[in-house]
């Protein structure tokens, strides 16, 4: 994408969260669109609240390309998920932030990734930008938001009449996977070739690592390294990504280091040279399964939040993944089993990468930034 001045536009704000809990995800997804942004002469600054620790912090510095701002904010999400008596809490201050800043409201641009919105947060953002939009993963009915973004697979069949987005009056609506929230190391990656044996196995369930399963899907893969290896004919190594807030790393790598062929990472800024040569993937159900599409690696996925559960069962329809079902549900047997029939199965892992390869194509970010400057008159080459 050619630089290009941007009249009209030249901040745009990102207000999301980050933590222990729910890991990096959105800010993740924001930084990717933020490149795209950035790509075309436009500030990005994130919002979030504060950090609860260093770690945390310091991570969120090393994928953000642009300024990060922070405002004061009791800790809201948890293992019990998000407390809703704090709803409102944020938006005083974020208004607040927004008056502050230097430039005019009328060029500047926010996006809300977050779990709790509302009418209400659109509207009093409204009074410091020029657009105001969310990225939905749960059919949020903000209708006086200026657009809408949802990534996932389908989104774009609901704008129909008497579909969920078609009755939306929103101006600007970005949906399907055509707008997939990739960073820009995913853009043209190459067909994969699949190997017809199983050698590298890649288990990653999210930054917070959400109801330890980070533990029970090693430990369960390591119980029947004998069958894996058996079906090979090949020394199989699990290789374990401890996720974007690096909390992990360290706890992991003690935990492990008495394991032959178990390799544990920290978060990693480029995911390029470990995607290169897994054979398969066991996931969260979340973003992280766009990025192994973009790199065709066949995964299984285990559904860890609610807006993750119509996102699976459509990828699954699509041959794009195998699903192991709700985290509540999935049982020792169940995984072991749908991981083995996954290892012996080189017809299905041949297909399942070329139908990942073909969903998604990693220019989702710069479709999005495209179609939002030009809605403010300004031509994107």
């Amino acid at each position: 994408m050619m630089e290009k001045e941007v009249v009209g536009m030249k901040q745009v704000c990102f207000v999301t969260e980050a933590n222990g809990s729910i890991g990096m995800g959105h800010v993740t997804r924001c930084a990717a669109m933020a490149a795209a942004f950035t790509e075309n002469n436009c500030q990005a600054l994130l919002m979030t609240g504060a950090c609860e620790n260093d770690t945390l912090s310091q991570s969120i510095g090393k994928i953000w390309p642009g300024l990060h701002q922070t405002y004061p904010l009791e800790k809201a999400y948890g293992q019990a998920g998000w407390n809703q008596q704090r709803h409102h809490e944020p938006l005083p201050k974020l208004v607040a932030m927004l008056e502050v800043m230097e430039g005019k409201p009328s060029d500047r641009l926010v996006i809300l990734d977050r779990y709790d919105l509302s009418e209400d947060w659109v509207v009093k953002l409204q009074t410091v930008a020029g657009k105001v939009g969310y990225v939905d993963d749960y059919h949020h009915q903000i209708h006086q938001a200026d657009f809408v973004i949802n990534h996932q697979v389908g989104a774009e069949k609901e704008n129909r009449p008497g579909g969920f987005y078609g009755e939306l009056p929103v101006p600007i609506k970005l949906l399907g996977s055509h707008y997939a929230l990739l960073r820009s190391e995913f853009r043209a990656v190459p067909p994969r070739k699949i190997r017809p044996v199983v050698r590298h196995i890649l288990i990653m369930t999210g930054g917070g690592n959400q109801f330890g399963w980070q533990e029970k899907l090693l430990a369960w893969s390591q119980e029947i390294r004998p069958q894996l290896e058996s079906i090979s004919q090949k020394t199989i190594t699990l290789h374990l990504l401890t996720g974007a807030t690096g909390l992990l790393f360290k706890q992991w790598q003690d935990e492990t280091q008495h394991l032959n062929d178990v390799i544990v990472y920290p978060r990693l800024e480029n995911l390029t040279p470990v995607m290169n040569y897994m054979d398969l993937a066991v996931t969260a159900g979340g973003g992280t399964l766009y990025e192994l599409a973009a790199w065709g690696v066949p995964a299984l996925s285990l559904m860890m939040a609610e807006n993750q559960r119509h996102f699976v069962n459509v990828l699954e329809e699509n041959g794009v993944t195998r699903s192991l079902g709700w985290h509540e549900t999935l049982d020792r047997k169940t995984y072991q089993q749908r991981l083995m029939e996954s290892v012996r199965d080189t017809d299905w892992r041949q297909t399942c990468s070329r139908h990942m390869q073909q969903l998604v194509d990693g220019k989702g970010p710069d479709r999005i930034v495209e179609a939002l400057l030009e809605s403010r008159g300004v031509e994107v080459s």
